[in-house]
């Protein structure tokens, strides 16, 4: 009887570790969606900034800015301090021609540059939360 104890262990924990391995897959493809998502919220919202600017270069279109920002960082939290939206502009202002469809791919001409600005982008990001 104890011999199909310590096999029926074995087999348990062979089972649990193939499922904690398919639970970390899908974690892993999860957070890296999310990364994909967020990067291409930054990069949106970097856009509707600098295309705003130049429609309207008065101090007004400032202050539209600094409420926007003010407001974005009210409703969804340090992510979104002026400082983050001011890496979100120049990372649009890099990647203009960046197509948005699977994130960072082969249109990108540079991508150490580009994986190098959102290091740095994604850890100023993360300093806030």
């Amino acid at each position: 009887m104890k011999t199909n104890t310590v096999i029926w262990s074995a087999v348990n924990n062979n089972d649990v570790e193939i499922l904690l391995n398919k639970a970390d897959i899908i974690m892993i493809n999860t957070i890296a969606n999310i990364n994909n998502e967020l990067i291409k919220l930054y990069w949106s919202i970097g856009k509707m900034i600098v295309e705003y600017k130049k429609q309207n270069n008065s101090k007004y279109g400032d202050e539209v800015i600094k409420t926007f920002c003010e407001k974005l960082y009210a409703k969804y939290g340090a992510g979104f301090n002026k400082r983050n939206i001011f890496y979100s502009t120049k990372f649009y202002e890099l990647f203009q021609n960046w197509e948005l469809t699977l994130g960072l791919n082969e249109k990108v001409k540079n991508i150490s540059i580009c994986i190098s600005f959102l290091e740095v982008l994604l850890g100023h990001i993360l300093e806030n939360y």
